[in-house]
């Protein structure tokens, strides 16, 4: 099975000055996928605000057809008891949801999440092994498919590697690999890979804004699916 990976790397840096141009939504062939570290819509320089409006700005802005979220909070202490928020950001952006759970976190749950302006489709989360380093954190991919404007199906979906093992990291990927071939449709794979310690962060591609900065980094790609 042929697959795409859009991954987000720690190293990586986006434009996500809300003084930017937006981008303008796809049509036809294209398809825009985007990821999205949101750091459970805290920007770290400023501990203990949740900015869910921030977080849905910035996608909005982007347009993307499809998103992968990592580091989703719902309902938990820190974010809030009522608040879901993959369920709010879908519902602020006008897009289908899927959260794909990875741990139990202060009360509530913690993983990644789908987004799309299509309908979502047999959603479902899967673990993804961590023998070398079993004390390490729960890792998931959470998958939901997809029909696309032009009549294609996909698999669409998102990912947060281990950040502590790289021995994890590898049986991750190739986990991801095995399950990217039993699929029934071409998947796209969005999410985090943390090959190396993360640089200071960048003034020039984080001024003007209290977004999550490089600990939650931000890709857009347009991609055209053929049949």
């Amino acid at each position: 099975m042929n697959w795409l990976i859009t991954a987000a790397l720690m190293a990586a840096c986006a434009n996500n000055d809300p003084q930017a141009a937006p981008r303008q939504a796809t049509t036809g062939d294209t398809l825009r996928v985007m990821t999205y570290n949101i750091h459970h819509c805290n920007p770290p320089t400023k501990p203990g605000l949740i900015d869910v409006d921030a977080i849905a700005a910035v996608v909005r802005q982007q347009h993307p057809d499809v998103l992968a979220l990592q580091e989703v909070d719902v309902r938990t202490g820190r974010s809030g008891s009522n608040l879901d928020q993959a369920a709010a950001l879908a519902e602020k952006t006008g897009m289908h949801v899927y959260f794909g759970k990875s741990i139990d976190h202060d009360g509530g749950d913690y993983g990644v999440a789908i987004l799309s302006k299509f309908p979502l489709r047999n959603g479902r989360t899967l673990r993804l092994p961590e023998t070398s380093n079993p004390a390490a954190e729960d890792r998931v991919v959470a998958i939901a498919d997809i029909t696309f404007r032009n009549g294609k199906k996909l698999s669409i979906g998102s990912t947060h590697l281990d950040v502590s093992t790289p021995a994890n990291r590898d049986e991750q990927v190739a986990a991801l690999n095995t399950i990217a071939d039993t699929l029934a449709l071409p998947l796209i794979l969005s999410g985090i890979s943390i090959p190396r310690p993360p640089p200071p962060p960048s003034p020039r591609c984080w001024r003007n804004t209290n977004l999550p900065a490089p600990t939650a980094a931000t890709r857009s790609r347009s991609i055209a699916p053929k049949g």
